[in-house]
């Protein structure tokens, strides 16, 4: 990897295990999913079912670690959560050790929004992680972060056209938007040339391979995220 590329790990931050493995491997930045529950936030891919201590989500691409007691559904699987990980034992794990990118998932309810923009700021201020901790994800939720927490680095996710178009008006209407983190299916030389034009800083999801990570980083971006150790640490 060219030197002052980021390379965050894919889904690395969603359990204790994966965490671990990603820090015996000296990986920089772990990315994880951030959900609100039970007025708590927690660390996790899947969504956790009503009323049960279960989880249901797509079953992961290229993580080295299948969920532990996962039943296979189709392109789905379902699990019990037998090893909840709170955000802000995420954290402790990582501090001192390496940086984390946050994907802010939305909440059930809209009404939500604004508890969990103030429980993720309140945490964020425990932790004191300005400089190792960044955050991507749902909109709505960015947009209070950014009002309750303007020392973090934010990056509005682009995963297809639509939200690319919404991004677009936003450049229109002024928002000085710094950062973004798009789908590697939407970053072209178009897509990257204007960006670039904006001076916004790229970060691109879900790169699988070398050749792909060669093809982005020929782009512009800023940072890699791949669920691929070997392809972010240059032997994959």
């Amino acid at each position: 990897m060219p030197g002052g590329l980021l390379r965050i790990a894919h889904g690395f931050g969603n359990s204790r295990e994966l965490v671990r493995l990603a820090l015996e491997r000296g990986i920089e930045m772990i990315e994880g999913d951030v959900r609100l529950g039970g007025g708590r936030l927690w660390v996790r891919h899947d969504r956790r079912l009503p009323l049960l201590p279960a989880l249901l989500g797509r079953r992961p691409r290229h993580l080295p670690l299948t969920p532990r007691w996962a039943l296979p559904i189709g392109p789905w699987h379902a699990r019990v959560d037998t090893d909840p990980l709170p955000l802000e034992d995420l954290l402790a794990m990582t501090a001192g050790k390496c940086g984390l990118l946050l994907d802010l998932k939305p909440p059930r309810r809209q009404a939500d929004v604004p508890t969990s923009a103030k429980a993720l700021a309140r945490l964020l201020g425990e932790a004191d992680r300005a400089e190792t901790v960044r955050l991507c994800g749902d909109w709505a939720l960015l947009d209070e972060a950014r009002r309750l927490t303007p020392e973090y680095a934010l990056y509005y996710s682009v995963g297809d056209r639509d939200r690319w178009r919404a991004l677009a008006r936003r450049f229109e209407e002024g928002d000085p938007l710094r950062r973004v983190s798009i789908h590697a299916g939407l970053l072209d030389e178009s897509t990257a040339g204007f960006l670039r034009d904006r001076d916004v800083e790229i970060i691109c999801w879900a790169v699988y391979d070398s050749a792909e990570a060669a093809r982005v980083t020929a782009l512009g971006v800023k940072g890699i995220i791949s669920p691929d150790l070997g392809v972010l640490l240059g032997d994959g």
